[in-house]
């Protein structure tokens, strides 16, 4: 987390999905950038929810809050280093096009890098009227 006289800017890493989800809430409540990144095994993905943008993405227009799974954890599946390294270097790098302003952030998008082919992919994320983080009816 990156601070100032307001908070600026928000970077999340490996942590429950409870807790991403009300860090997103808490980010979209309060028009703050979300960079967001995430690791297991050999596949890892990185994005930005900027509430800022009316018409970009929150988390939780892509997953649900009420979504009902099995958390895993990085130690009980593992992690290849190295991919946590790249993964943070990317975090770090849109987290500066945010703060700086140049190039083109993953707003509305999802980078998807894996470790084990060295294959990059991107989804593109719009944002779900009916989410209940962000919809338009909240």
């Amino acid at each position: 987390m990156i601070c100032s006289q307001a908070l600026i800017l928000f970077l999340i890493t490996q942590i429950t999905f409870s807790i991403r989800q009300l860090i997103n809430a808490a980010c979209v409540r309060h028009f703050t950038p979300l960079v967001s990144r995430s690791a297991l095994k050999f596949d890892s993905q990185v994005s930005v929810f900027d509430p800022r943008n009316s018409s970009a993405p929150c988390s939780a227009c892509i997953i649900s809050p009420d979504e009902q799974f099995e958390e895993v954890s990085c130690s009980s599946m593992g992690v290849f280093s190295s991919l946590v390294d790249i993964i943070e270097a990317i975090q770090a790098a849109q987290a500066l096009h945010i703060l700086v302003g140049f190039g083109e952030s993953l707003v509305g998008r999802m980078l998807l890098w894996n470790g084990r082919t060295t294959q990059v992919d991107e989804i593109r994320m719009s944002r779900n009227t009916e989410c209940s983080i962000c919809g338009t009816s909240h």
